[in-house]
């Protein structure tokens, strides 16, 4: 016998001044796409700059955009600054690993899941653009290989010499 239950939301609205938008993000595959077949390991699972609105809150009076168009989205106001650890070698001492912190931004936007899809919920002020006009070129695929990350995580090494050739 169930004791709990999963609300599964079918469709929603968003009140105040927030607007629902797509969630996509950069793939392996479209970063190597990008990027002359290198895939650049802090491009994968960030955010897309243009999504596609997906609701309108009813409070926002003439918002310029509807349903279905492609905006550029800014969301530097969910950056939180945190620190990073890592570790390496001095160069005075060989024996001991150093310990040094990395400034980084981590970036925590609110996500709603309607009907088992994610949208970002994004204030309307943080819409920046409406793309009025564009067009698509299809970018060549290249062979996506499989990568050892290995002690540092900057620098990414394929098992295939020849995989940019």
């Amino acid at each position: 016998m169930a004791k709990y239950k999963k609300i599964i939301i079918e469709d929603a609205t968003p009140l105040l001044n927030f607007v629902y938008v797509t969630a996509e993000r950069v793939s392996a595959e479209e970063s190597a796409a990008l990027n002359g077949g290198i895939v650049a390991a802090s491009q994968i699972n960030q955010l897309k700059d243009l999504q596609i609105v997906k609701a309108i809150s009813p409070a926002i009076q003439n918002p310029g955009f509807k349903v279905g168009d492609l905006v550029e989205i800014n969301i530097t106001s969910y950056g939180k600054p945190v620190q990073k650890k890592s570790y390496g070698r001095d160069n005075q001492s060989v024996n001991e690993l150093d310990e040094t912190y990395n400034a980084q931004i981590a970036y925590s936007v609110p996500v709603v899941e309607i009907d088992g899809v994610e949208y970002l919920k994004l204030r309307y002020s943080e819409i920046d653009a409406i793309i009025m006009k564009y067009r698509e070129e299809k970018v060549e695929e290249k062979k996506i290989p499989v990568f050892d990350v290995g002690r540092d995580p900057q620098i990414i090494v394929s098992p295939d010499p020849n995989i940019f050739h």
